[in-house]
């Protein structure tokens, strides 16, 4: 029994799996995904005597955070065969994973979990929900809409530079070759980009998605992940979801993830950081903070604050703030510090 990164002739050996784990996901949906996501991402299997027993795919991303870029992994299609689970090996997966990414100096990863408690252990925590709306009905609005097609691509990145990126601490980067994958993606399973214009001008634009009625005729289309013109916020309104799909992220990168949190005024801060996974997270950290960034490096003075890895996630990705710890001496060096208050990712895959 072993674990290893499956070569690209390798990875459809892994649809079987993928089709029996999630069988919601429709044919249209599947294809494209081992033909498009398949193509530059990572697929992370334990194989025993030759066969696969479980995986995870880790699905690469450039993320913004605070202007800075820094490359990402997004967990997907964890997946263990059915006579095989409980016996370890999503833990065997995802601890390695972690490691590799710690390695690769990346300073997060992220993923949508079927449940959250499945990925409470090993440090996740949930960071955000995503976004969903309907369209407000205004017979005078000057604004109309359409499916968007591949040449609007371009457009699509610019407007989001413009007009999504300065509102996030942490923001998915969206280029043009983002968004021709992501309306193949929305076009598989018979969904599209809308785009909203005033006079040929982009205001907007939402994903679009179909969901087939009971009796297999009757489709309803829902709306998720606007971005609008500030003046245009009126043409769509949130729609509170039961149990919207949730983003949950994990340090992966002590040290990297600590380059782009700033702070009001200097701070020097001792902290101790428990991480049962990754070693190189662990331990005392002299942490230097100021307006233009942070750093953090290995010191042997006496702590100041302990915390463990994913409560420092909490603090850092704005889940918790420094009033958890107003009883503690450090408190007011923390309330100096500044968290990231809001985060924009809305993938899928």
């Amino acid at each position: 029994m072993r674990t290893r990164y499956l070569d690209q002739k390798e990875k459809e050996a892994t649809r079987t799996l993928y089709e029996s784990a999630f069988p919601s996901d429709g044919k249209g949906f599947v294809d494209y995904y081992y033909q498009e996501k398949m193509r530059d991402n990572r697929v992370l299997i334990l194989e025993e005597e030759g066969t696969v027993r479980s995986m995870l795919h880790l699905n690469p991303y450039t993320v913004s955070v605070r202007g800075r870029r820094y490359p990402s992994e997004y967990i997907v299609a964890v997946a263990t065969d059915a006579a095989y689970r409980h016996r370890g090996y999503m833990r065997r997966l995802l601890e390695r994973a972690l490691l590799d990414m710690n390695r690769e100096g990346k300073p997060f990863v992220y993923l949508m979990p079927a449940a959250e408690a499945i990925y409470l252990p090993f440090g996740f925590r949930t960071v955000s929900s995503q976004i969903s709306c309907e369209p407000v009905q205004n017979g005078e609005s000057a604004v109309c809409s359409r499916p968007a097609g591949t040449d609007d691509a371009a457009r699509l990145a610019a407007f989001d530079e413009k007009y999504l990126q300065p509102s996030y601490d942490i923001v998915t980067v969206r280029d043009a070759a983002y968004y021709r994958r992501l309306l193949a993606e929305q076009q598989s399973e018979g969904g599209c980009i809308r785009v909203f214009e005033r006079d040929s001008e982009f205001v907007g634009h939402v994903l679009c998605d179909r969901e087939e009625g009971e009796d297999g005729r009757k489709c309803k289309e829902t709306y998720r992940d606007p971005v609008l013109m500030p003046e245009c916020g009126g043409i769509l309104r949130a729609v509170e979801k039961e149990t919207p799909p949730l983003i949950m992220i994990r340090i992966a990168s002590l040290e990297r993830m600590a380059e782009p949190v700033t702070s009001d005024e200097p701070v020097e801060l001792v902290i101790e950081v428990d991480d049962p996974i990754v070693p190189d997270n662990a331990g005392i950290f002299r942490w230097s903070l100021d307006s233009g960034g942070s750093v953090v490096r290995v010191c042997k003075e006496q702590p100041e604050w302990k915390v463990k890895i994913d409560e420092l996630g909490e603090f850092l990705f704005g889940v918790k703030t420094a009033q958890e710890w107003r009883s503690e001496p450090v408190f007011r060096k923390l309330q100096a510090i500044r968290p990231f208050r809001s985060v924009s990712i809305q993938e899928i895959v």
